[in-house]
């Protein structure tokens, strides 16, 4: 029975016909799947997105070296780039960058997203001056402990369990 559906020859449509098919030119967290991967920025556009109202909406858009599809960046993606490359985007291209698939919630459902994950030296952040930002101070080193206040009746820490076992009861 199941002979009656085969192609002539045999041979179905191949898994890149279908992909060509039915797939998107933009990276999606199933491409991914369990996989992290590693790709530098070769370019960053801005192009009209379909929303899920029909309306459009425009959106950054990476192509990545070695990577047939284009990321999409989600605001959460962008912010973790402007944040960490900072915000002129022509300086991304050839930053290497990590994707990964997260869990993530659309719509009050569950499903998978990508993340990106800066790889390497990060944007050194500079104020609305242009003069760097100091550092936060690092906490002083501990010296020496305080001492554990000592309270009447209290057993210590070398105290016998057993001294518990009528408490408890």
């Amino acid at each position: 029975m199941a002979d009656e559906f085969e192609d002539e020859d045999g041979a179905g449509p191949s898994e890149s016909e279908l992909q060509k098919a039915y797939g998107s030119k933009y990276l999606s967290a199933t491409d991914l799947g369990n996989r992290k991967i590693k790709a530098k920025i070769a370019r960053v556009t801005l192009e009209d997105l379909r929303q899920q109202d029909g309306s459009t909406k425009k959106k950054a858009v990476l192509a990545l070296e070695g990577q047939d599809k284009m990321l999409v960046l989600n605001a959460g993606n962008y912010a973790i780039l402007k944040d960490g490359l900072g915000p002129n985007a022509s300086k991304w291209i050839g930053r290497i960058i990590g994707l990964k698939s997260v869990p993530r919630t659309m719509g009050g459902k569950p499903t998978r997203g990508i993340e990106v994950v800066i790889l390497g030296e990060a944007f050194t952040a500079k104020g609305p001056s242009g003069l760097k930002l100091k550092p936060a101070p690092k906490p002083e080193p501990k010296t020496e402990e305080t001492p554990w206040p000592k309270e009447d009746g209290d057993p210590g820490f070398g105290s016998d369990p057993d001294d518990f076992r009528d408490a408890a009861e």
